[in-house]
């Protein structure tokens, strides 16, 4: 209810007992934190801008009431730093019903509290042996990804791989699930020539590469 906003209220991390913020004003020389109230729901809200691994761990919403109230929210990071993980800044609202995640403007609703980064690897070994004439299919596959890549670019030995005949080489991409995403390159009658790096490249995220030997079929005596 109303009554609340003549309470102070209070964001602290749980880590080093640093208070964040303290209504709208905050108090920790990093800019990435600030609280703000959603009027309309009596919510305060803190959010974390650019979120780093560091970022990982409790924090209390306290309100000034006698005897105080408090609030506690777990944030997870999983896996390596999100930095490395997103070419896009994600910003986090915490508050004690939800989490907001904003990826370039779109909104993602979640009411739990885990940052899962997302993974991209190519299936199979990371050096492939086939014989000449075979059909190639290499697959990338990109999990815990919230936001669907607007493309995936294969390169072969950093030049770009385009579909102009589809006789020769197809290109595909497919979102299979709320977070999953597979881009498939697939090579036919492959040649010698088709030997080398290739690299998979999403449009948000870092790349993968693997090593294709396309070996002569003939035996040698």
């Amino acid at each position: 209810g109303t009554q609340l906003l003549v309470f102070q209220v209070s964001w602290i991390r749980k880590r080093d007992a640093h208070i964040l913020t303290v209504d709208r004003y905050t108090f920790i020389a990093d800019d990435r934190f600030q609280a703000f109230l959603v009027e309309a729901t009596d919510t305060w809200t803190l959010q974390i801008k650019y979120v780093q691994a560091r970022d990982a761990g409790q924090y209390e919403c306290q309100v000034s009431t006698e005897p105080k109230m408090s609030h506690f929210i777990t944030l997870n990071i999983v896996g390596p730093s999100p930095r490395k993980g997103w070419k896009d800044p994600v910003h986090m609202d915490l508050s004690s019903d939800r989490t907001l995640i904003i990826i370039k403007n779109k909104m993602f609703i979640t009411t739990t509290f885990s940052l899962a980064v997302p993974k991209i690897e190519i299936m199979g070994e990371s050096d492939i042996y086939v014989k000449t004439g075979s059909t190639v299919n290499l697959k990338c596959v990109i999990t815990q990804s919230l936001e669907e890549p607007a493309y995936i670019f294969w390169y072969h030995d950093n030049e770009r791989v385009l579909n102009y005949d589809p006789s020769t080489k197809d290109i595909r991409m497919e979102r299979v699930g709320p977070d999953t995403t597979i881009g498939t390159l697939i090579i036919y009658d492959g040649r010698r020539e088709d030997s080398g790096n290739y690299t998979c490249s999403p449009s948000n995220l870092d790349s993968a590469s693997v090593l294709l030997h396309v070996l002569n079929g003939k035996c040698h005596t």
